[in-house]
């Protein structure tokens, strides 16, 4: 029995290793699992997803400017009417009756600008400065600062003439110094670093190349724990604007 497996075996090799390599060939290379007409290397490219489109922009980055964009610069200056009252700025002096000084009203002026950029047609923001004088009868004030400059023209959607009429609000820090006529380098009354705030109307109707220009009214007010002015400023400003073209 033993010898007739083996004699088996040996035939079947005898025969696998006699057989042609095409037909081994051909036998290897019958698909076990014959595939759907059609099929076929999958195209991803084709399958990909669409780009999605870019989301819309804000109206106020599209929308054309008619009046102001782009880089803006501006001067106002003007008279004003004021009251200043306070201390020296020394720690011993202040709110002591003996060092109290009011000037009564005194009158003066004062010259204002800012560089910035006008955002919309409607709203400008920018960085400025101020320095000015008032005199009374026996008093002399000086003062400068800087502040945050904005122009706000909150009728613009209406046209016409109302386009040119705005609010604007300077704030930011100051120092004022008040003295004696007779002895003017003695501060009677010192601010310190006050504070300022100065909000008003315009109109800048009148214009010529890239500038506009009009009148002006604002209350500007400084004050700190040493030193307090409420001052009514008017007078006349001018507008530089870069655009539109």
């Amino acid at each position: 029995m033993a010898r007739l497996v083996a004699s088996w075996t040996c035939a079947t090799v005898l025969t696998l290793a006699g057989s042609p390599p095409e037909a081994w060939a051909d036998a290897s290379a019958k698909p076990a699992v014959e595939q759907d007409e059609g099929s076929g290397p999958i195209d991803l490219s084709e399958q990909a997803a669409p780009d999605s489109p870019p989301p819309d922009k804000p109206a106020w980055e599209t929308a054309l400017h008619e009046r102001r964009c782009g880089l803006s610069l501006g001067i106002v200056a003007g008279g004003m009417l004021a009251a200043v009252e306070g201390f020296p700025n020394d720690s011993e002096k202040i709110d002591r009756e003996r060092f109290f000084t009011e000037t009564g009203f005194a009158g003066g002026g004062q010259v204002s600008s800012w560089i910035g950029v006008a955002i919309t047609d409607y709203f400008v923001f920018g960085l400025g400065g101020h320095f000015g004088a008032l005199k009374s009868s026996d008093h002399d004030t000086s003062f400068f600062g800087g502040n945050f400059h904005i122009d706000a023209f909150p009728l613009y959607m209406l046209g016409g003439e109302w386009r040119e009429l705005g609010l604007n609000v300077d704030a930011g820090v100051s120092t004022a110094t008040t003295s004696h006529v007779d002895e003017p380098d003695v501060g009677l009354i010192e601010s310190g670093g006050a504070s300022r705030v100065a909000v008003g109307v315009f109109y800048e109707g009148f214009r010529w190349w890239k500038l506009s220009m009009g009148p002006f009214a604002t209350y500007d007010q400084l004050w700190s724990t040493s030193a307090y002015r409420p001052t009514a400023w008017i007078g006349w400003r001018t507008a530089f604007y870069v655009g539109p073209r």
